[in-house]
């Protein structure tokens, strides 16, 4: 039996999910539990959906634990970059 990791969109197929916006809320109260007060967050790819809804769940966590979004520095990478021919072909930027 094949399990696929997202919805394949076959009928019956079974397939598992993560909710992303609590794996971002979970790993920002980890960070925030251990006495850190600003995160960094890289996107290699912010066109994805997946990766939009853990940014989600990492602003949310830092604003019920009193931060603000200047607490909060992002990484992007250029749309569709999450497959480059070689890691420092990737173009980022902080914001």
């Amino acid at each position: 039996n094949t399990v696929f990791y997202c919805n394949p969109g076959l009928p019956e197929a079974t397939y598992v999910e993560i909710d992303q916006q609590a794996a971002g809320r979970v790993t920002a109260d980890y960070l925030l539990a251990s006495g850190r007060r600003r995160l960094g967050f890289a996107l290699s790819d912010p066109s994805s959906a997946a990766i939009e809804q853990r940014l989600k769940g990492v602003k949310r966590c830092l604003a019920l634990h009193g931060g603000r979004a200047s607490d909060l520095a992002i990484c992007k990478g250029s749309p569709g970059s999450s497959r480059p021919n070689r890691p420092d072909e990737r173009s980022m930027s902080w914001s």
